[in-house]
Formats: structure tokens, sequence, C-alpha cells
């Protein structure tokens, strides 16, 4: 695999990572079971952090390029 066909994987993960990040915060924002608004911004901050790591190691794939 080439350094061209590595980058357009890694950004097609980053597109699905962030899809993934805005189904959920539509599912927080739903609010199907009638919790708190608390509740919404804890699931939020949670489902941010889990999000965030992935985007963390696809950065780090990013610079092992260079």
């Amino acid at each position: 695999m080439d350094k061209n066909e590595l980058i357009g994987q890694i950004t097609k993960t980053n597109e699905a990572i962030l899809f993934e990040f805005y189904g959920r915060m539509k599912g927080v924002i739903a609010n199907r079971y009638g919790k708190s608004k608390g509740f919404q911004f804890a699931m939020l901050n949670k489902n941010l952090n889990e999000l965030m790591d992935l985007v963390c190691r696809n950065n780090q794939l990013i610079r092992r390029l260079k």
C-alpha cells in the first residue's frame, strides 16, 4: 500500500468516526428514556472521549507517514 492509499484510508476512518459521533449525539438529544439533562451531558462527554481516543490513534498513524 502506498502513502496516498494509506492517507485515504485514514481520512475515511476519520469521517466514519465523525458520523458515529453524530449518530450518538442524536441518541442523546432524542432522550428516549426520559433522563435528565445532566445525564445527557454525561453521556455526550463519555461518547466524545471514546471517539477522541479513536481520532488520536488515527492521528498517530498520520504522523508516522512523515
